[in-house]
């Protein structure tokens, strides 16, 4: 009888233990499988992340490589106002290493009995440069007074009587810096020094640097 209740007994721990190791392994399954659903969701988190942020890198070098496009299409190309004796003036867009024969040329050539004298016609262009071709017998206040008894390459612009179209022949001065010499020298007198260009709003030293040599104050 003893040994039938050791028997017993022993099968009771024996299956008490095979039920803890059960258990055992069942959480054990558990916690791995949670694991590793976890480093899945890391892993898919990690790479979504990865990807946002690689196509966020691409489409702002896809920006700057436009805005470079687009800064050096600016540099290579002027816009420029023709008119007077041309047969077709206008505003024209054209690239920044032609000259003012070129934008003659754009406006479909000189018209019939156009005065080219005061034309520089190998003159780069610049962006808003205003080109005005007069016709024979058109008195142009300013560069006339100018060309008396000198020649023509030799000629500057007279800054105290000068108009409009004349002063917007100068590099870098367009149809607004030029109303704006005209308003200062009606306003304040005649310019006693070509360095007083300086104080007209808009003209500072660059400009001035690009018309010093081509124009006086008499």
């Amino acid at each position: 009888m003893e040994i039938l209740t050791k028997i017993k007994n022993f099968k009771k721990v024996s299956w008490g233990l095979v039920i803890l190791c059960a258990l055992s392994v069942i959480i054990l399954v558990v916690l791995i499988n949670h694991t590793e659903d976890n480093a899945e969701d890391s892993n898919a988190v990690t790479l979504d992340t990865l990807l946002s942020e690689s196509s966020i890198s691409d489409a702002e070098q896809e920006v700057e490589g436009t805005n470079e496009r687009i800064g050096e299409e600016r540099d290579l190309n002027v816009v420029v106002d023709v008119k007077g004796a041309v047969n077709n003036p206008g505003v024209f867009s054209l690239d920044a290493n032609q000259r003012v024969i070129d934008a003659i040329d754009a406006a479909d050539g000189l018209a019939e009995k156009a005065d080219t004298k005061y034309i520089n016609f190998a003159q780069l262009l610049e962006d808003e440069m205003y080109i005005y071709i007069p016709v024979e017998g058109e008195e142009i206040i300013g560069i006339e007074k100018s060309l008396e008894g000198a020649h023509a390459k030799d000629a500057k612009i007279n800054i105290n009587d000068a108009n409009e179209q004349i002063l917007t022949q100068l590099n870098g001065i367009g149809p607004s810096k030029a109303n704006d010499i005209i308003e200062y020298r009606e306003k304040n007198g005649p310019f006693e020094s070509i360095d007083e260009i300086t104080k007209v709003s808009g003209i500072g030293e660059k400009t001035y640097e690009k018309i010093s040599e081509y124009i006086e104050a008499k």
